[in-house]
């Protein structure tokens, strides 16, 4: 019997990660899946992602088949285990010859991290007074360079763009995507005088400053409409900041199925912020989870879905762009 094993990951290698790792693999009967988590915290969010690895993972998994959440030093189960078929046998050692390790594309690493090409003039700039002051300032006060060495560091936190598991795993035509990192404000009947004309459902995603601030397309399709609207600058999670604060809606179109599916989502900037960069318009055929441009230091995301897609996500929970299933739609055929 093999195992796969998913690792969920540790973002910048010191705060505890939420998401795994998922490739396709091919599953025999009797194969068991084993999450390695960290902490209990990470065991639950797993848990509660079992649909999107099965979903990711080429094949079935037969009745003897196991899906299990284990610590990652081979210690027993911690927080909510998900069992599937028969009782999961002890762990196996991490030296195992029939172990299977699948490849970590969607993991956090600091020397290959990806930054996005907006951010450069924001890491750049505070390096130069850095310089400056650390060869010629004078003696006893070169620690003065230390501020602008860390805002430097936070600029490029702030604007780093990790891949995701949409990148390499195809996701499913009728999933809806987190368009970003956050925290779900809303999510059902849309708020009062914020949805487009129609009958919507509303996802809503609060995303702080620390936060990764690249947006993806929630759904594929053409973008059949975009239009930006300048306004205030309010805070990011005030119900008014949807329709007062600057912001560009785009209208996303797929006539790939049977009928047509429509998806309008919304960059919406919040106190901090003072800039909307997208990089798509009419015509561009965006895929799900494609990069789609960024905010700039604190925003919000909110899309809008037909009344017939099933919300799968709650007010509260914590999403990832391009990751996160916030909904989907009824399967067609």
């Amino acid at each position: 019997m093999a195992e796969i094993r998913l690792g969920i990951e540790a973002p910048f290698g010191v705060l505890p990660g939420r998401s795994f790792d998922v490739q396709p693999f091919p599953i025999e009967p009797g194969d068991r899946i084993v999450f390695l988590t960290d902490s209990m915290r990470e065991c639950n969010a797993a848990s509660l992602d079992v649909a999107a690895v099965l979903e990711a993972t080429a094949g079935d998994l037969r009745d003897d088949a196991t899906m299990v959440c284990r610590d990652r030093y081979g210690g027993p189960p911690r927080g909510r285990t998900t069992e599937f078929g028969a009782d999961p046998e002890p762990p196996r050692r991490p030296a195992d010859p029939d172990v299977r390790t699948g490849p970590r594309a969607g993991r956090y690493r600091l020397a290959t991290m990806r930054i996005d090409r907006a951010g450069w003039p924001f890491i750049t700039g505070p390096l130069a007074p850095a310089a400056v002051l650390a060869v010629a300032g004078p003696r006893g006060t070169r620690w003065l360079a230390s501020p602008f060495v860390a805002l430097s560091a936070y600029m490029a936190l702030f604007f780093r763009d990790p891949d995701r598991r949409c990148d390499s795993v195809p996701p499913d035509p009728d999933d809806v995507l987190s368009p970003a990192d956050g925290v779900v404000m809303v999510a059902g009947e849309p708020q009062d005088g914020v949805a487009p004309e129609g009958e919507w459902q509303q996802v809503s995603v609060f995303l702080s400053v620390v936060d990764v601030h690249v947006n993806r397309s929630p759904y594929r399709g053409e973008v059949v409409e975009s239009s930006y609207r300048k306004g205030s600058f309010l805070a990011a999670y005030r119900k008014e900041s949807a329709h007062r604060n600057e912001r560009t809606e785009i209208w996303l179109r797929d006539t790939e199925g049977p009928t047509a599916r429509t998806v309008v989502f919304r960059q919406i900037v919040g106190v901090l912020a003072r800039r909307i960069v997208t990089r798509t318009g009419p015509g561009q055929r965006l895929a799900t989870g494609e990069r789609m441009g960024l905010m700039k230091f604190g925003s919000r995301m909110d899309v809008f879905l037909p009344p017939e897609c099933t919300l799968t996500v709650a007010k509260g929970q914590r999403v990832r762009g391009g990751e996160t299933v916030i909904a989907r739609w009824p399967a067609t055929g």
